[in-house]
């Protein structure tokens, strides 16, 4: 059964007898459309392509009945008319799509190792170019299938070759449409890379805020203390008061007792700050 719509799974095996689940109901990425509409171009009127061949879309090489009929019938029956030799824009997208599902359909169906997504619109960018027939009897797939996935690039690159009056020759354009193709093979590494590079990078982030959170709350809190000055005043305070109600109350406090007095109460009143603000302190800690 070859529809592309229904997934379809195959245990196989590699080289060094791992096994592999290949599927067949991948499709072409927005990016792989993208460099294929750069690549190809997109044309609204029918122009002929350095092979000879009247091409309208996006690489859509008219057949010779669809030249005949002015009419282009895509796999769902409908049909887009080119009579005038010109298609509308919205035309040109469904004409793509259409064209997308044979190629899309032979790579899932041939290809028997399993392929990232880069890998897989390398090859529709390839095939879309040379062709379904020529792509099955490709060298490529042959060691692609047998899990020689390194020698894609370089049998991609021998694709460059066209014919002009009976001689071939190297195409300068389809040597560059090569090289974009072995960029996408090569590409998905390289995303592999970086996606563990960022991914690393947040769990670092991650770890280093968890480390700052915790370190401050294990940070004691910071005990504010009194300056000494602020003791010493109180003690004076306290002295003037005794000495203030001795003298109301009619106590006689000789002259020569009051500062020996007033200094045992600066002193024993800074002894006692002192010792209520350690108690105080302790006690904020437990």
């Amino acid at each position: 059964m070859n529809d592309s719509s229904v997934k379809t799974t195959y245990l196989l095996g590699d080289k060094q007898g791992r096994s592999a689940v290949a599927t067949t109901n991948m499709k072409i990425s927005k990016d792989g459309i993208r460099t294929l509409m750069d690549s190809e171009g997109s044309e609204s009127e029918v122009y002929i392509d350095q092979a000879g061949l009247p091409t309208i879309g996006v690489g859509h090489c008219l057949t010779k009945s669809e030249v005949a009929s002015g009419k282009i019938e895509l796999s769902d029956g409908t049909v887009i008319d080119l009579r005038n030799n010109r298609i509308s824009q919205k035309n040109i997208k469904r004409l793509l799509q259409d064209d997308l599902i044979s190629r899309e359909e032979v790579v899932n169906r041939l290809v028997r190792v399993p392929l990232e997504q880069s890998q897989f619109d390398a090859l529709v960018h390839f095939v879309f170019n040379v062709g379904n027939g020529a792509f099955k009897n490709s060298t490529l797939l042959k060691k692609l299938n047998s899990g020689d996935y390194s020698a894609v690039p370089d049998e991609i690159r021998k694709w460059n070759i066209i014919t002009v009056e009976g001689k071939k020759r190297v195409s300068d354009g389809l040597a560059n449409r090569r090289e974009i193709e072995c960029s996408m093979w090569e590409s998905c590494g390289t995303d592999g890379q970086t996606e563990r590079a960022r991914t690393s990078e947040k769990k670092s982030r991650r770890s280093k805020s968890k480390s700052n959170r915790k370190s401050a709350s294990s940070k004691k809190p910071k005990t504010t203390e009194k300056p000494a000055y602020q003791s010493k005043v109180i003690g004076m305070a306290i002295a003037t008061a005794v000495a203030y109600l001795g003298s109301k109350y009619g106590l006689d406090i000789p002259v020569e007792w009051q500062t020996k007095i007033e200094s045992g109460i600066v002193v024993g009143g800074l002894a006692g700050i002192a010792a209520l603000r350690r108690w105080f302190t302790n006690t904020s800690l437990r």
